[in-house]
């Protein structure tokens, strides 16, 4: 049922001229064929996912090992809305545990909004929009990014917040941030378009 509801395209930027979209239903029409897929739907009852959350992070571990080499352990799937200069902006953020560097990560992203007339966003997922990272080292609660705009008038996770507490507090503890890899979000579009089908 939610494969029905769901346009998608290929994160190639190849041959953007072959895209293939599937039908959209009349609250989609909007959407221009781009490199991105609609993953939750945003209305006054709150935010409803469009994908399994579980196949997601397990497809995003296998993708991560398969292709980085990294072992990590998934943790979680949210997406918040943030104010970012008096305008509400939806953030996606996923959460995993590295065991090869003992860090816990979370990664952000902020959605594309599609609406129209009726009273629900559709939110999307770009292929290259998962872009920030936050790194917790010892840190007794999640980093969470911070969102803005840049003075191009760009929404961007900018930086991280958090970590005012130490898990061990004989241990320094710190929120590092950074500019996740172009082949991770990659990586984490494929997972959730694969669950999606």
């Amino acid at each position: 049922m939610v494969a029905s509801t769901i346009a998608f395209v290929s994160c190639n930027k190849e041959n953007p001229t072959n895209e293939t979209q599937m039908a959209l239903p009349p609250q989609q029409k909007s959407i221009k064929p781009t490199d991105e897929i609609i993953i939750a739907e945003w209305s006054d009852e709150g935010i409803s996912y469009l994908f399994n959350k579980n196949q997601v992070l397990s497809g995003i571990q296998s993708q991560f090992k398969d292709s980085l080499n990294m072992n990590c352990i998934m943790e979680d799937i949210r997406i918040t809305i943030k104010n970012a200069d008096k305008e509400d902006v939806p953030v996606i953020s996923i959460s995993y545990f590295d065991l090869d560097n003992e860090v816990a990560v979370t990664m952000f992203g902020i959605l594309t909004q599609h609406s129209d007339e009726s009273s629900s966003v559709m939110l999307a997922l770009g292929c290259g929009e998962i872009s920030a990272k936050c790194t917790g080292v010892n840190c007794k609660e999640i980093c969470d990014g911070d969102v803005g705009k840049t003075t191009a008038g760009e929404l961007v996770v900018f930086g991280c917040k958090g970590c005012e507490h130490a898990q061990d507090p004989k241990q320094k503890h710190s929120c590092g941030y950074d500019v996740t890899q172009g082949i991770v979000s990659r990586l984490v579009f494929d997972s959730f378009k694969s669950s999606l089908l």
